[in-house]
């Protein structure tokens, strides 16, 4: 996990946990001055974007804590958002194979109609690549969690 990752993981866990919508929490950084827009706090987020030095600091203020703590977190935090993230993974992974059983429910009952059959098919293919990214996923955090439980334990 990158820089961008853990800030962007703890940022979303500090807001969920000061009951701080995406939208709000932008919407007060664009009232500091910043073009922090929804769209851009889902990337940071997602790790997709990098945060600048102020707008750490200015997010780290509204969410009350130090700006280190966005970054260098205990590993309770880490855990927590590892655990966090693993939660995400494994609701979007119940979408998708709910989404994959209805899919396959219509593909059964259509027989005479090619055109939506193909458009069904190419959508399962694609919850199949994504439900297959959502369980590596899992995987991963499993993983992670439990060398983190080891090197808890070993120190």
């Amino acid at each position: 996990m990158n820089i961008n990752q853990r800030a962007g993981i703890r940022i979303k866990q500090l807001r969920k946990a000061s009951g701080v919508s995406q939208k709000e929490l932008s919407g007060q950084l664009v009232e500091m001055g910043f073009r922090m827009t929804q769209p851009y706090l889902v990337r940071v987020e997602q790790g997709q974007k990098s945060l600048k030095l102020d707008e750490a600091a200015a997010i780290a203020e509204l969410l009350g804590v130090d700006a280190a703590q966005l970054l260098y977190g205990t590993v309770d935090q880490e855990i927590s958002a590892i655990q966090a993230q693993q939660e995400d993974a494994k609701a979007e992974l119940d979408k998708h194979l709910q989404r994959l059983e209805e899919i396959n429910a219509k593909l059964a009952k259509i027989d005479s109609l090619e055109e939506r059959k193909s458009a069904l098919r190419r959508e399962r293919s694609d919850l199949h690549h994504a439900i297959a990214y959502y369980r590596l996923t899992i995987r991963t955090a499993e993983q992670r969690l439990a060398d983190l439980s080891e090197s808890c334990e070993a120190g």
